[in-house]
């Protein structure tokens, strides 16, 4: 009797874990959410915050303000944060005027020591993940030996010496990204594949579990290895 009851518990233990884990499954993703976006918020409020309530208060006439006189307004200074990209975004949209003031930006900050720098990398960064052709393809090449690791096709080269073509290949880490390794193959020990930069990030991000059941890779079969 008494083992039976043991066996009982240790199966509503198991069935309590397994339902736990299920709800860390469900709702971490949410929690993810909600910290950047509290986070952002709140850094956002601390930057614009008296710059909204100031603005909202010439706008706005006292009377229509009622317990929100001081001006600030939850919520109001991402609303700002918003209509102040949104008109940068607009002005980036026609080609004399983004490069004008993009001309005017880098004549100065650049010349900023230390943080001349900073802005010119991080820039070379936004326009290399920004612009949708960044990623020309993605190959499979054998980087470190044995397996076989997808790679995104940055730009291709000729080598003058031999004439062979060499490709210039990105391999992102994660969580970041925007950070990784770089490297140079040639054209030949690359396998093309029919996968796309946006499809091979996502498998990446999910290290592999978003892989479907049945694939092409186009890798050639391994020679049989000579007896010993």
């Amino acid at each position: 009797m008494q083992h039976y009851f043991v066996e009982q518990a240790k199966q509503k233990g198991s069935l309590l874990r397994k339902v736990m884990v299920r709800g860390v499954k469900f709702l971490l993703p949410l929690a993810v959410v909600i910290f950047i976006a509290s986070f952002a918020l709140s850094e956002v409020e601390a930057y614009l915050g008296d710059p909204t309530a100031a603005l909202v208060r010439w706008l706005v006439p006292a009377r229509l303000l009622g317990p929100f006189a001081s001006g600030h307004i939850p919520g109001m200074s991402m609303v700002l944060l918003c209509l102040i990209i949104l008109s940068f975004g607009l002005v980036a949209s026609w080609k004399v005027t983004y490069h004008g003031l993009k001309v005017a930006v880098d004549s100065v900050v650049v010349r900023i020591p230390v943080l001349g720098g900073l802005y010119k990398a991080s820039s070379q960064i936004v326009d290399t993940f920004g612009d949708d052709n960044a990623f020309q393809r993605v190959v499979l090449t054998q980087l470190f030996g044995g397996g076989y690791t997808p790679v995104f096709v940055t730009s291709e080269t000729i080598d003058t010496a031999t004439g062979e073509k060499w490709l210039w290949v990105f391999l992102p880490m994660f969580p970041n990204p925007t950070s990784g390794f770089s490297f140079v193959v040639r054209e030949k020990d690359a396998i093309a594949t029919e996968f796309t930069p946006q499809e091979t990030l996502k498998r990446m991000m999910s290290l592999g579990t978003l892989m479907p059941d049945a694939i092409k890779l186009n890798i050639p079969p391994q020679p049989p290895k000579a007896d010993q």
